[in-house]
């Protein structure tokens, strides 16, 4: 392996030689490179012994190369270059970046969290997203690389883990703009007098999980009558457009401007602990400029 056969070579002396070449002096090279004049002397020893010739002969004028050191020189100069922009930082254009990212969005938020972030990368970018469904933990798939973020309602401490808080979430009860109870304020036992249908949100997962309502109600004894799961939203939607079924979801759903016309807020659940939105991400992540060029963008849409 070149690994291997690198391991044993100090790639300072590449650097130590490079200097030499162009300075062609020992104490001009020794003083640039912060090195005594004994401590070059030596270096330039183990870049003779490493290249098994003089490299340099002293003249009157300073230290000339050797016929060895010349066709070095010119294989340095690329391979100097090449290593400088390892440590270079990163030159960032969103309109050059083709980057493919990955960001799991809880089912019922996407419409309004998902879409105005959408025309906002496309329109600033040339980065391409992927949706995938909320998954109860969302951590594995972000450590494994299928996630690049995570929009979630529980937060993590976890190591390696950035958990940025973005909004408060109310729950809220909707319906279709005709429905009888829009025409009245609505308090939580007239919705519970309806039926209700529900979404789907990660059929594969066992989800502990149970929003403020939903404990709210346990407490009290009491439940809603759901007549109705989908993972599908445009089926929901059609249920709620044909019935006096209501829907129970984030109050951000409210921001979604194409569902304005198709839903309304009858009753808006306050919780003395409301529910916080975050953003997860992994660590492997934070050092990409695209990566925290999409994170802002997200801060920036819940600023």
């Amino acid at each position: 392996m070149i690994e291997q056969n690198l391991s044993r070579v100090d790639l300072n002396l590449l650097v130590a030689l490079s200097v030499l070449l162009k300075l062609r002096s020992v104490s001009k090279a020794a003083d640039t490179l912060y090195l005594s004049q004994s401590a070059m002397s030596r270096t330039l020893s183990r870049l003779r012994e490493t290249f098994d010739d003089p490299l340099f002969y002293r003249t009157p004028h300073g230290i000339r190369p050797t016929e060895k050191a010349l066709l070095l020189e010119q294989q340095l100069n690329h391979t100097i270059s090449q290593l400088s922009q390892l440590f270079e930082p990163e030159k960032f254009d969103p309109m050059l970046c083709d980057k493919a990212m990955s960001i799991s969005v809880p089912s019922l938020m996407s419409h309004a969290v998902l879409l105005p972030l959408l025309n906002k990368i496309h329109q600033q970018s040339n980065i391409t997203l992927t949706e995938y469904p909320a998954k109860q933990d969302a951590l594995k798939p972000l450590e494994a690389g299928l996630f690049d973020f995570a929009f979630s309602v529980i937060p993590t401490q976890q190591p390696h883990f950035c958990c940025q808080p973005l909004t408060n979430i109310d729950v809220t009860i909707f319906a279709r703009p005709e429905h009888p109870l829009c025409s009245q304020q609505a308090d939580l036992d007239d919705c519970l007098a309806y039926p209700f249908v529900d979404l789907l949100i990660d059929s594969e997962a066992n989800l502990t999980f149970q929003n403020p309502l939903q404990q709210h109600l346990v407490q009290q004894d009491k439940a809603r009558n759901v007549i109705f799961r989908t993972g599908q939203l445009s089926l929901l939607l059609e249920m709620l457009a044909t019935s006096d079924s209501l829907l129970m979801g984030p109050s951000i759903l409210a921001d979604a401007a194409h569902l304005r016309p198709l839903l309304r807020p009858v009753h808006q659940y306050k919780s003395k602990e409301p529910m916080m939105l975050y953003l997860l991400q992994h660590d492997r992540t934070q050092n990409s400029q695209a990566h925290q060029w999409v994170k802002n963008i997200v801060l920036q849409q819940f600023s």
